[in-house]
């Protein structure tokens, strides 16, 4: 009976602590899904490539020392297009901690995606637990540098054709390359982005080796005129801005000669006026018309013989001048009537100075002066013809014998008379005298013939 009771205090003992032993198991299973934090513990910062980033998981119970079971961290990068990197940690009490490198591929926001415990259970299978517990870390990894060859300033070459069109050429640029031109009146500098996407705001934008634009609009403006120009480049998945050239200023092309810039036409019944520089005809423009008689025959016989800088004597002879017949202001190409009360004088000479409206600086200088003559009849009234027209009748001699108005004043001498007597009078003298004549003669004629373009 002893025996008996010995037995089953045996069996009870066993069984009883069979009980404890599975009890004890479960819940060192659930104490393994016990995660309370995961956090990173290397100093916060920029990380560059070969950095090691340091991470501990911090459980409720104490984990280390258990066999059979598999801790794992999943770390994936934003931009990354790998599945994660999964790290085995090493468990201390109820921490683990896990080690990560940073690599070149490894760009944007460091996120720590899943924690997974594989506990064992039954006959050797395996159970994954995730933990719905991420945290992000951002971490700026430095870009390994992009070598980008950008176009030179130094080729770059920008100027004006002088010519009506008024372009400007753009050369020395780079095949299949994306550039942007900021063309302004005056020293101000564009403000462009350096990345983000492609400028805007643009004067023009260039593709390619050369570009050719229309800029009369620019060249009608006051101020000085200068040009930057950026490149556009894409580079690791962003566009990326250069100014290559900045503040580059312009010279423009060099006004016509006086007596072309600006074209009058003085009829009795209309005058109307052609500007001849750079002029935008979207813009409403002005003509400054100055007309006065001139009393200088100096002048007149330059413009006569075509002396150089005659027309800026003129001009100088125009804007001090205070003999006036009329001052006034007409809109440039239309058609208005000055003529009807200037008091002109038939055949006399006038000269006509205009100047463009710059409208308080707002719009570059532009002047011009010409000589003409009145030309006044019953018929067709009160005209003033340039003398470059084929109406214009020029009644003064080389010699400057004839008046602004018309009245011959002779000499009393006869210049074709020779004074005293000839040295020698034989015939052979007489003969050389009267070819030379001759030969002068036929000398001025095919001069003069020349010079007014006179065909036979």
């Amino acid at each position: 009976m002893k025996r008996l009771k010995s037995i089953v205090t045996v069996m009870l003992v066993l069984l009883t602590l069979l009980v404890i032993s599975t009890n004890v198991q479960a819940v060192e299973a659930e104490d393994f899904r016990g995660l309370q934090t995961l956090e990173i513990v290397t100093p916060a910062g920029e990380y560059k490539t070969g950095d090691t980033i340091t991470f501990v998981a911090t459980f409720a119970n104490n984990i280390a020392g258990y066999t059979g079971i598999t801790q794992s961290l999943k770390i994936k990068f934003s931009e990354s297009n790998t599945e994660g990197y999964m790290a085995v940690g090493t468990a201390v009490d109820n921490k683990i901690t896990y080690q990560y490198t940073i690599t070149e591929q490894d760009k944007g926001t460091l996120t720590l995606k899943m924690y997974s415990i594989k506990t064992l259970t039954g006959e050797g299978s395996t159970k994954t637990d995730n933990f719905d517990n991420d945290v992000v870390i951002k971490v700026n990894v430095p870009k390994t540098p992009t070598i980008v060859n950008w176009t030179d300033s130094k080729n770059v070459k920008i100027t004006i054709e002088n010519s009506e069109t008024h372009n400007m050429l753009f050369s020395g640029l780079e095949e299949k390359e994306y550039y942007y031109a900021y063309i302004t009146n005056g020293k101000k500098a564009p403000v462009v982005a350096e990345s983000g996407g492609r400028p805007d705001n643009y004067t023009y934008a260039i593709y390619g080796k050369e570009g050719k634009y229309g800029v009369t609009n620019l060249l009608e403006k006051s101020g000085d005129i200068y040009v930057w120009i950026y490149q556009s480049k894409m580079i690791d998945g962003d566009y990326q801005n250069k100014c290559i050239v900045s503040e580059c200023k312009i010279e423009r092309p060099a006004q016509k000669p006086l007596g072309s810039r600006i074209t009058a036409y003085i009829s009795n019944e209309a005058t109307q006026t052609f500007l001849h520089e750079p002029y935008d005809s979207k813009n409403t423009r002005k003509i400054q018309i100055k007309i006065g008689k001139i009393t200088d025959n100096s002048i007149l016989k330059s413009i006569k013989n075509g002396e150089k800088g005659c027309l800026d004597q003129l001009l100088k002879y125009a804007k001090n001048s205070k003999s006036t017949v009329y001052t006034g202001t007409v809109p440039l190409g239309k058609s208005a009537n000055i003529t009807k009360n200037m008091d002109l004088q038939d055949k006399a000479y006038y000269y006509v100075y205009t100047e463009l409206d710059d409208e308080n600086g707002t719009y570059y200088p532009v002047e011009n002066v010409s000589l003409y003559q009145a030309n006044i009849s019953k018929t067709y009234g009160k005209n003033l013809y340039d003398y470059l027209d084929k109406n214009f009748k020029w009644d003064i001699a080389d010699d400057g014998s004839t008046s602004v108005d018309g009245n011959k004043i002779n000499s009393t001498k006869d210049n074709t008379v020779a004074p005293g007597k000839l040295p020698q009078t034989g015939e052979g003298v007489i003969l050389y005298v009267c070819l030379a004549v001759v030969l002068t003669g036929l000398a001025i004629t095919a001069i003069k013939y020349k010079k007014y373009n006179i065909k036979f």
